[in-house]
């Protein structure tokens, strides 16, 4: 998915993790499995990377805590993925901006987060 996501919407969105593993550091990808599966810090975890949105599998737990969660939104649910806003970080939603059909070109970085 984030294969996808840099080819399609890069520079104006920066996706955190692709399919190129290999070029990460060790630690982004333990965060990446801890935010996939819902570890403990899962919270923690986004907030370091500062994410504004997320997009996942519906298989991913984690997609079941940001349901639940008062600081994010579900925005596009399409049957196989999940998209998610943080409210606090924005008043419009972006879901506009995904290069999915029905939807126009991006406005704004940062669509799954940030590598410090």
């Amino acid at each position: 998915m984030g294969d996808y996501l840099i080819y399609h919407l890069h520079p104006d969105y920066h996706a955190f993790i692709d399919g190129r593993s290999d070029f990460y550091d060790p630690q982004v990808r333990d965060d990446y499995l801890a935010l996939m599966g819902a570890k403990w810090n899962w919270e923690s975890l986004l907030a370091r990377y500062e994410f504004d949105a997320v997009l996942a599998p519906l298989d991913w737990p984690l997609g079941n805590l940001l349901k639940t969660d008062a600081d994010w939104e579900l925005v596009y649910d399409d049957g196989q993925a999940l998209y998610f806003e943080r409210r606090l970080a924005q008043k419009e939603p972006q879901a506009e901006g995904l290069a999915l059909s029905g939807y126009k070109e991006p406005t704004r970085a940062n669509l799954l987060g940030r590598l410090k």
